[in-house]
C-alpha cells in the first residue's frame, strides 16, 4: 500500500526513472503513480488523464483526471487554498510552444483545447443526482508544479470534484481568446489518499462496488450524497469576488444588446431548456421577452421556456447579484449562467432584485412558442 498526503512533495524527474522509489531525496512521483500498472501518471502540462477503460464492468469510463496547477508565469494565477478545501483552476487553452519551438496560437474556442474537450465528455457526472453517475465520476487528482534547489518538484494538492465552470476571455497582448475555468471542492483527506484506491480506479476488471474498498470516506460521501456533502468553505471561497479573477465571458447576445448605451434598467430572466433538465439560466436582459425570442430563433425545437422575469432599475448590478445568490443555492454552475437550481429557487431570487413582471405574451407568440407550424 502506498499513500500520498496533502502538501506533500515529490520529485519530478526529467527522465523516466520509473523503478526508483526515490530520486535526489524525494519520493519519485512517477514510480508512486504507476501503482500496479506498467505506467505511471502523466506529468507534463495541463489537465492529462488516465486513459479510457476499454473492457471490462467499467468500459468506457475515465479513472482519473489531473490538474497540473504553477506556482509563476501566469498574470492570473491558479489560487490554491487547502485551509478552504478549494482550487480555481485555469484551463489549457493558450498559446503554446511546440517541440520545434514554434508558436502555436490558441483555439478560438476553449471547448476545442484538448484537455477541456477530454472534461467536457464527464463534466456533467460531477453535477448528476443520480448517484449511478456519481460513481463513475473521475476524481481530480492536483498537483502544485514548482523548482526547488534546481530540480523540478511537485506538491500534491489533493483530490476533488468539480463544483463550477465558467468561460472566461483572456487578454494577453499578443492574442485574444477564451479559456475554462475551474472550480473544485477539495476531498478531506486527513490520512492521506491510499493509492490503491486509483489503481483499482485504472484496472479494468474492477467492479464500481470494488472502488470503493480503499476509496476515501470522503469520496464514498459524496458519491452517496452529492452536493451535499462538500465543504460549505469551498462553496464560499469560489464565490469571493476578491480573489483576482479573468472576466467572465458574457452572453453574446447581451455584448451585441449592450453596444449602444442606455439607462441601465431592463430584466434579470429566468430561462429552461429541456435539453438540459434541472438547470436554470439566470441573465440580464433590456427585455427578457426579446431575448427570449432571440433563444428561440436559434433554436430548431423552439423549446425554451422564459420561466420569470423581474423588472430592475439596475439590471447589469442585479444580475450579478442574482449569480452571487443562486450559486449559494445551487448544486453546480456551468457556463457562467446555468444554474443547477429549481425553477422555484430561481425565482426566489429574483424576486429579492426586482420587481415581478406580468405576462404580456401576445396569444400568437404562445400559439407559435408551442406549435412550429403555427
Amino acid at each position: 500500500m502506498s499513500k500520498i498526503h496533502v502538501g506533500e512533495i515529490f520529485r519530478n524527474p526529467r527522465t523516466p526513472r520509473i523503478e526508483e522509489a526515490e530520486v535526489d531525496g524525494y519520493r519519485n512521483i512517477k514510480n508512486v503513480t504507476r501503482g500496479k500498472h506498467s505506467t505511471p501518471a502523466d506529468f507534463g502540462k495541463g489537465m492529462p488523464r488516465f486513459a479510457k477503460l476499454r473492457e471490462g464492468p467499467r468500459k468506457g469510463v475515465v479513472p482519473a483526471t489531473w490538474f497540473h496547477s504553477k506556482k509563476k508565469g501566469k498574470e492570473y494565477p491558479d489560487d490554491i487554498d487547502l485551509d478552504s478545501g478549494y482550487v480555481m483552476y485555469y484551463g489549457d487553452n493558450g498559446p503554446k510552444v511546440t517541440n520545434q519551438g514554434d508558436s502555436r496560437p490558441p483555439h478560438p474556442s476553449a471547448e476545442d483545447s484538448y484537455g477541456i474537450s477530454l472534461l467536457n465528455q464527464v463534466e456533467h457526472l460531477y453535477f448528476s443526482d443520480d448517484r449511478q453517475d456519481r460513481e463513475v465520476a473521475p476524481p481530480i487528482l492536483i498537483t502544485e508544479g514548482f523548482e526547488g534547489g534546481g530540480m523540478k518538484l511537485r506538491r500534491f494538492i489533493g483530490a476533488g470534484v468539480l463544483i463550477r465552470r465558467e468561460t472566461v476571455d483572456v487578454d494577453d497582448g499578443q492574442y485574444q481568446y477564451q479559456n475554462v475555468l475551474y472550480h473544485v471542492a477539495l476531498l478531506d483527506l486527513p490520512k492521506g489518499l491510499d493509492w490503491s484506491w486509483v489503481d483499482d480506479l485504472r484496472d479494468p476488471g474492477v467492479g464500481v462496488q470494488e472502488t470503493f474498498r480503499s476509496a476515501p470516506a470522503s469520496w464514498r460521501r459524496w458519491v452517496e450524497e452529492g452536493h451535499d456533502a462538500l465543504s460549505k468553505r469551498s462553496i464560499d471561497r469560489s464565490l469571493d469576488e476578491r480573489i483576482p479573477r479573468l472576466p467572465r465571458s458574457p452572453d453574446p447576445l447581451t455584448v451585441a444588446e449592450e453596444k449602444e448605451p442606455d439607462d441601465g434598467s431592463g430584466h434579470v430572466y429566468a430561462i429552461t431548456n429541456p435539453a438540459w433538465d434541472d438547470w436554470v439560466k439566470i441573465g440580464r436582459a433590456r427585455n427578457a421577452k426579446k431575448r427570449w425570442n432571440d433563444y428561440m430563433t436559434y433554436s430548431p425545437k423552439r423549446d425554451y421556456e422564459l420561466e420569470y422575469h423581474v423588472s430592475c432599475d439596475d439590471r447589469i448590478t442585479a444580475e450579478k447579484e442574482a449569480h452571487q445568490l443562486a450559486a449559494r443555492l445551487a448544486k453546480g454552475r456551468m457556463r457562467g449562467e446555468w444554474f443547477r437550481v429549481s425553477v422555484a429557487q430561481a425565482k426566489e431570487v429574483l424576486d429579492k432584485l426586482g420587481r415581478p413582471v406580468e405576462d404580456e405574451t401576445p396569444q400568437w407568440l404562445k400559439n407559435a412558442s408551442e406549435d412550429p407550424n403555427y
